[in-house]
């Protein structure tokens, strides 16, 4: 499905759709430094794609509104604001019942599927909110470090990922990614529908 962000301008742009969007770190040969776009597709994966851990019972199955703002930070350079990108999704009761945003199994399949090596760390869990450390590296030799923080309710979800990257050459990089989501009713047909993750083995 392919979507529109809002540009700083307040225009509307076309951006990749959730395949895309998924290629994080995937995509990481560069684009931390030098493509703005992907970055702000980073996020919408963390959104649609990571989740924490419980019996989810929080979050209301159905359809939801994610906003991410998303910005760029290079040495030696101000903070950079690569704008805000809204999707809708519909989340099952059978993805919510693996608990995606409160816990790390959902980021480490998703970058396993894109051929990075990932560990998640310093896992934290307090009520309905959570915290973890997760550390990649990429097929080209990238290595990226996320720090992960979300919270869940019935009915809003807040995620905020702060990323920092290094490339081989030794160039570096951090991206931030606030994400704001709330539930807007039933699920419809132009919605993207995330698949649950599979729970790791006890």
């Amino acid at each position: 499905m392919v979507g529109h962000a809002l540009a700083a301008d307040g225009r509307r742009r076309r951006r990749p759709g959730p395949l895309a969007i998924m290629a994080f770190p995937a995509d990481a040969r560069g684009f931390l430094m030098t493509r703005p776009a992907p970055l702000a597709l980073i996020c919408l994966a963390a959104l649609t794609a990571a989740a924490p851990a419980l019996a989810q019972t929080v979050m209301k199955p159905g359809g939801w509104e994610v906003a991410t703002s998303i910005s760029r930070e290079l040495p030696g350079q101000p903070a950079e604001a690569l704008g805000r990108h809204t999707m809708k999704i519909c989340l099952t009761p059978e993805f919510l019942a693996a608990d995606p945003y409160l816990s790390p199994n959902l980021d480490d399949q998703r970058m396993a599927a894109r051929q990075a090596k990932c560990t998640s760390s310093d896992y934290q869990r307090e009520g309905d909110s959570a915290r973890w450390i997760m550390e990649c590296t990429v097929a080209d030799g990238s290595t990226l470090r996320a720090q992960i923080s979300n919270h869940a309710e019935l009915d809003r979800l807040t995620t905020r990922m702060v990323q920092d990257v290094e490339r081989p050459g030794g160039s570096k990089g951090r991206v931030t990614m606030a994400g704001e989501g709330r539930y807007v009713g039933d699920c419809t047909e132009d919605m993207t529908k995330p698949q649950p993750p599979v729970r790791p083995k006890p």
